[in-house]
């Protein structure tokens, strides 16, 4: 998924279920989200 520079808005359709342990980080110049599905 590439992304425009500067601010944008962008919604990204999850499976349903609850997340945890969100972690948000950057890996070679790219916008890193992961997300953590809980049973």
């Amino acid at each position: 998924l590439e992304l425009p520079q500067g601010r944008f808005e962008r919604r990204v359709p999850l499976p349903p279920g609850h997340y945890a342990g969100v972690r948000v980080g950057s890996e070679q110049g790219c916008l890193v989200i992961r997300l953590q599905k809980t049973t």
